[in-house]
């Protein structure tokens, strides 16, 4: 049997363990041969040793697969050495860890579902993407290639580190100018919010208080993103035998692999 584990960042609010939590279910639902778990990084448990722990003991391979929709440190190094910590302590089967979604295409699909649901349609809109925010520069542009997968004029806010801020977003769609290049176009006459966050809390708080027309939910909602999920795990799953034999040849690794699709 197999095992998915999915890792979201973690916090203190218990609306985002529950979110993430649910959105596992809702996996687990569609992969009844799968052991589905959600884990965090920090602030709440399980934690990612635990939940690994946990899984060792009903399956003989498992995917980490971080919901994360930058390439920032959670990533590219936190994420790694924890699971590297937990293989080193010994008893874990292969684990693959796989890339998050920064560039996934169902993400802009997501995006565009939920303003269509949320009644974004027609003109006149401008539309703020609203995220996290980091200090890492490929984060922060992979945050504004997803403009280009979002239909409407689109301004990025971020609500924390070097900005444009959201509120800078909005101030641009309202007057007309742009933040980044591009010319002059007709000020918006109604915003709407992109919820770019994987889970409710602190951030969707913060944009609860915006001055808007329409916001959107937050992704782990998103159907759309449970579609994403699964057609992730089914590229990684279809080649865990092979690499099951491979590491059986060779000793248990004492790294995560990051298998491409």
């Amino acid at each position: 049997m197999r095992g998915l584990l999915l890792v979201a960042h973690g916090s203190r609010d218990p609306r985002s363990g529950a979110a993430i939590h649910h959105l596992a279910g809702r996996i687990a639902a569609q992969l009844p041969d799968v052991v589905v778990r959600a884990a965090f990084l920090e602030l709440t448990h399980p934690s990612i040793a635990e939940a690994l722990a946990e899984l060792a003991e009903q399956v003989e391979a498992i995917v980490v697969m971080p919901l994360v929709l930058t390439s920032g440190f959670h990533e590219t190094t936190d994420l790694p050495d924890q699971i590297a910590r937990a293989q080193a302590d010994g008893g874990l089967p292969p684990v693959d860890l796989v890339d998050g979604f920064a560039t996934d295409p169902l993400v802009g699909a997501a995006l565009r579902d939920q303003l269509h649901a949320a009644g974004v349609t027609g003109p006149g809109w401008g539309i703020v993407l609203a995220a996290a925010g980091s200090s890492r520069a490929q984060a922060r542009e992979q945050v504004f290639a997803r403009c280009d997968e979002v239909a409407g004029r689109v301004e990025v806010g971020f609500l924390s580190g070097p900005g444009p801020s959201v509120s800078d977003a909005i101030g641009a769609l309202r007057s007309g100018s742009p933040q980044v290049g591009g010319s002059d176009s007709d000020p918006a006459t109604k915003i709407a919010i992109a919820t770019y966050l994987m889970a409710p809390g602190h951030f969707t708080d913060q944009l609860d208080q915006v001055d808007a027309d329409a916001r959107t939910r937050p992704l782990a909602e998103s159907d759309r993103f449970v579609e994403a999920i699964l057609s992730r795990f089914a590229t990684y799953a279809d080649a865990m035998p092979q690499r099951r034999s491979q590491a059986e040849r060779s000793g248990s690794a004492t790294a995560p692999r990051r298998p491409r699709p």
